[in-house]
């Protein structure tokens, strides 16, 4: 049997308080760099840029590049030799 001195007591409100934190920075990242950055970013932007047929289109053009066309889906696990990939990653043939 295992005595009392060696086993560790789990804090769950410290570590409850520490993932609200976390949640909460997380959630303020993006209001903090618009805050910081948004407007050097309005400035270098033009308004046609936010449109949605603008962005469809530079969308379109980023999937034309050849560097789009001739990608692979690799997993990590082929990557380290682990085992196959499943079935709905490998390539079509």
């Amino acid at each position: 049997m295992a005595s009392k001195g060696n086993e560790k007591e789990i804090d769950y409100v410290s570590k409850q308080a520490n993932l609200t934190a976390q949640i909460e920075s997380e959630r303020q990242a993006a209001k903090k760099w618009w805050d910081e950055y948004g407007m050097c970013y309005l400035e270098n932007a033009r308004p046609e840029d936010f449109t949605y047929d603008n962005r469809v289109l530079a969308l379109k053009k980023k999937l034309d590049d050849p560097k789009f066309q001739h990608a692979a889906l690799h997993t990590t696990s082929t990557d380290y030799g682990c085992r196959p990939p499943f079935k709905e990653c490998r390539k079509k043939i």
